[in-house]
C-alpha cells in the first residue's frame, strides 16, 4: 500500500497522523491485505467446509409473542425526556459536515 493511500485513508477517517505512524501503518496495513489475499485464496479453493459444518437455523418459535407496541408507554415513561412518542436525547453528530 502505496504512502499516500494511507494519508488518504487518514483523511477520510479524520485522523492526524505522524510521519512515524504513516510508516508504521503502510507496513502494517500492507501485511493485513497480504494476509487477506492468503485466506481468500484458500477460501475460493473450497467451498464443501460450510456446507459440511451442518448449519442449521436453531432459533425456536416464541411461546408468547408480545404483540407489537404494547411494551412503548413503559418504555417511554421510564426515559428522562420524550417528545412525540419517541426517547428525546442528545443531539451527537454534526449535521453540518464540520462546517
Amino acid at each position: 500500500m502505496e504512502r499516500a493511500d494511507i494519508e488518504h485513508l487518514a483523511k477520510l477517517a479524520r485522523l492526524q497522523l505522524t510521519e512515524d505512524e504513516v510508516t508504521k501503518y503502510q507496513k502494517e496495513i500492507t501485511d493485513i491485505l497480504g494476509y487477506v489475499t492468503q485466506v481468500n485464496a484458500v477460501a475460493g479453493e473450497s467451498t464443501d467446509v460450510i456446507e459440511s459444518a451442518g448449519v442449521r437455523n436453531v432459533m425456536r418459535e416464541d411461546a408468547n409473542p408480545m404483540e407489537s407496541g404494547s411494551c412503548v408507554e413503559n418504555m417511554l415513561a421510564g426515559a428522562p425526556e420524550t417528545q412525540d412518542g419517541f426517547v428525546r436525547v442528545q443531539k451527537i453528530l454534526d449535521t453540518n459536515n464540520g462546517a
